[in-house]
């Protein structure tokens, strides 16, 4: 049996969602390496305005989650009080 890996990702900009989607890839670690390029280039404050990206891999045979991971936005810290 040939299995196929699922990379799913999803981000947020403020409360909208801008981008969901699947990838097909062939091996894990083709899989693996998209998912963690996605984070890179989305998540980490490395995109103004964006405040959530999440990255995950599935395969064919399991419902289950393989690898994630997910970023939030760090809150930002209240101005002092005068």
């Amino acid at each position: 049996m040939v299995n196929k890996f699922f990379m799913h990702k999803a981000r947020m900009a403020g409360d909208e969602v801008i981008d969901k989607s699947t990838e097909t890839h062939d091996t894990f670690d083709s899989a693996k390496q998209s998912m963690h390029a996605y984070l890179g280039a989305y998540g980490y404050g490395n995109v103004k305005d964006i405040t959530f990206v999440q990255a995950f891999i599935t395969d064919k045979t399991t419902h289950n989650s393989i690898i994630g991971d997910t970023w939030n936005a760090p809150e930002p810290t209240p101005e002092p009080e005068q």
